[in-house]
């Protein structure tokens, strides 16, 4: 498993301004930033999505563990009851920190990711819906 790796990520949306996100966002309590390295959460416009309907969520480095699938899941919830949504033109982002990975590891990841071939629809579903 990822054993205390820090990972982050990053959902495109659409269904708001990003403006209204961060405040709604901050009304049902996010912690929301201006960088991530202020351990929040940010939200911003987003170059490939129109930006009067659709915007970025970048979450903080986050461990490994259930605390933090809650806090995306929540994060999730809030923007599905809020009205927003994913169309073909968003997406999602998983960055893991591989400062300390071998070259083998790191192909290791690309390659499940290769075969299990999830699509961001699917991912957005799966922490957004408790199971």
């Amino acid at each position: 498993m990822m054993n205390g790796r820090k990972f982050g990520v990053e959902l495109e949306v659409i269904g708001m301004t990003d403006r209204a996100a961060k405040s709604l966002m901050r009304e049902k309590g996010i912690h929301v930033t201006s960088t991530n390295e202020d351990g929040g959460w940010v939200v911003k416009q987003d170059g490939s999505l129109r930006s009067d309907v659709g915007f970025e969520v970048t979450s903080p480095p986050l461990a490994y563990n259930e605390d933090s699938l809650d806090q995306i899941r929540k994060v999730c919830q809030i923007l599905i009851d809020a009205g927003c949504g994913i169309t073909d033109h968003c997406g999602l982002h998983v960055h893991i920190d591989a400062s300390d990975m071998t070259p083998y590891q790191f192909l290791n990841i690309m390659d499940n990711y290769r075969t299990t071939r999830l699509r961001s629809t699917s991912l957005f579903v799966l922490v957004a819906v408790p199971i």
